[in-house]
């Protein structure tokens, strides 16, 4: 399960030798084994939002390897480019969180609350409309429940 620590001969460790956490979810630094710090979790939150404002995570793999190396390196498409309905305030806020230098992401958990608290006064006042919510996709990849094979690893 998500729980589960998937051995690894290379990638962020906590413990010799494993991988932990949801690579999906881990922050830039984190998938390079960086030093981490709270702005770690708030890529994790704009991935959460991502995956709200779209259906889909903003990174995909087959392997777990493969996700380290996308959520490192690659960047997602606007969630707007996948959701229109996305409002522009929203969308550049969900691409900041994401934001592949911590430097670059809101500097605190409450600054990042604070700009979605403006975003939604804004959306009200202005009788914006807000994205709907998309149909559940299934989530995940091989990763998920499954003990990865070393050839995975070394991809």
């Amino acid at each position: 399960g998500q729980n589960s620590a998937l051995s690894a001969d290379s990638g962020p460790v906590t413990q010799a030798g494993y991988v932990v956490g949801t690579p999906a979810y881990m922050s830039p630094e984190q998938a390079k084994g960086d030093r981490l710090d709270p702005r770690s979790d708030l890529f994790s939150l704009g991935t959460v939002l991502y995956l709200m404002l779209t259906g889909r995570e903003p990174f995909t793999a087959t392997t777990i390897t493969a996700m380290l190396i996308a959520v490192a390196t690659d960047e997602p498409p606007a969630p707007a480019a996948v959701n229109p309905q996305v409002p522009p305030d929203l969308d550049a806020l969900a691409l900041r969180l994401l934001a592949k230098r911590p430097e670059n992401r809101p500097a605190t958990a409450e600054e990042a609350a604070a700009l979605l608290r403006q975003i939604e006064a804004r959306l009200a006042a202005t009788g914006g409309a807000t994205a709907p919510v998309p149909e559940a996709l299934p989530v995940g990849g091989p990763w998920e429940d499954a003990e990865a094979t070393e050839s995975e690893l070394r991809e």
